[in-house]
């Protein structure tokens, strides 16, 4: 209704029982507010209801993390790959002791979830690739106690400050003979000063 309209709007008995402008299809203001968000609302319900088909628990069954693990235990992708390392994980752990090399404390070793966690590259996976999977590259460190795997990772714990620094040399100098130049160039000079004795 324009402002300047000579037209007066009259009150009158609506479909929805007020007496009241005519606001929205025969019905006052507050009733056309109401039952219009209450169908858009029961809209959006039906429709959630029907894209939203979640499963009653997030949690994976015993069944379904067994399948899972042997999928990637049996699948065999070359050229270093995925399945290549988890290979390389489960073959470390039937090495493990339980301890950690240089803390003394647990290891995850037991724990079928959590047993590569404390399985640690001594030359990082990234940066030499060529001994990504070799026996020899690796140490058994705890993750969850002292958090020596992390702190060795992280360049929190020097190398030569670590009670097992003479083993880690020991298979560092196994492993030099199948490194390329580039990664003899990345190797960390902790090492290199002890290799060149």
């Amino acid at each position: 209704m324009p402002y300047n309209s000579t037209i007066i709007a009259k009150k009158k008995k609506l479909s929805c029982g007020h007496t009241d402008y005519n606001f929205s299809r025969g019905r006052c203001k507050s009733c056309a507010t109401i039952q219009d968000t209450q169908k858009r609302f029961e809209k959006a319900r039906e429709q959630e209801k029907q894209n939203t088909t979640l499963p009653k628990s997030f949690e994976p069954t015993k069944e379904e993390i067994n399948i899972q693990n042997n999928r990637i235990t049996t699948t065999k992708i070359t050229e270093r790959g995925e399945s290549e390392i988890w290979d390389w994980f489960l073959d470390r752990r039937k090495e493990m002791t339980g301890v950690c090399k240089n803390c003394g404390e647990e290891t995850s070793k037991n724990d079928d979830k959590y047993f590569h966690y404390s399985i640690c590259h001594i030359l990082e996976k990234s940066n030499f690739p060529s001994v990504a999977t070799n026996e020899n590259n690796f140490i058994e460190l705890c993750h969850f106690g002292n958090s020596c795997h992390s702190n060795m990772d992280f360049k929190k714990l020097k190398v030569q400050d670590m009670n097992c620094f003479e083993e880690i040399i020991d298979k560092v100098k196994k492993m030099y003979p199948l490194l390329t130049q580039d990664e003899i160039r990345r190797l960390p000079k902790i090492f290199n000063e002890y290799l060149n004795q």
